[in-house]
């Protein structure tokens, strides 16, 4: 077996240690803060991929937070030197069905949709959803499009936002 290491190691913050690691750097109380100061080290060092997923955003304004205080959350994603887009639920198992299609079949053509894909700032990555609609004919219905497509197939590559940007949308919807 080879044990070494291919690339950097990926690690998944949920938002409760985005919010722990947050509040170290804003001085406020946090418990497990030598942890905490731990992770945060290997995040802005490149020790760490952080994964980030687009829609994690809305669950930063849910309940009683603030715009100010997602923007803090978005700070930590942000200032990771390594970041991974994570692409949504429904698109990781449609990837893994797709896959053992191909498996059993491999006669069946089927898209390769990149569920993990490097973050790079001013770049692009895959849409697992444009991809799907552009290579699957009848697989996006008019009514599943989304709403500022206004009946356009969705784009197969999209831009590299800072999480601070998804935010920003984040609160608008919610408003």
């Amino acid at each position: 077996m080879d044990n070494h290491i291919v690339g950097p190691p990926k690690l998944y913050i949920d938002t409760n240690h985005l919010v722990n690691i947050a509040r170290l750097r804003s001085g406020e109380r946090c418990d497990f803060r030598e942890a905490y100061a731990f992770i945060d080290e290997c995040i802005t060092s490149r020790h760490f991929g952080v994964v980030f997923s687009d829609f994690a955003a809305l669950e930063w304004i849910a309940g009683r937070a603030t715009e100010q205080s997602a923007q803090e959350i978005a700070a930590v994603v942000d200032s990771a030197k390594l970041q991974y887009r994570l692409e949504g639920d429904a698109f990781v198992y449609t990837s893994e069905v797709l896959a053992e299609c191909s498996r059993q079949n491999a006669n069946i053509r089927v898209p390769a949709l990149p569920v993990l894909q490097v973050r790079i700032p001013d770049g692009t990555v895959h849409s697992s959803l444009g991809m799907l609609a552009q290579e699957v004919p009848g697989f996006l219905q008019d009514d599943d499009r989304p709403a500022h497509l206004q009946g356009e197939i969705p784009p197969a590559e999209v831009p590299v936002l800072p999480a601070a940007k998804y935010v920003a949308g984040a609160v608008r919807f919610k408003e």
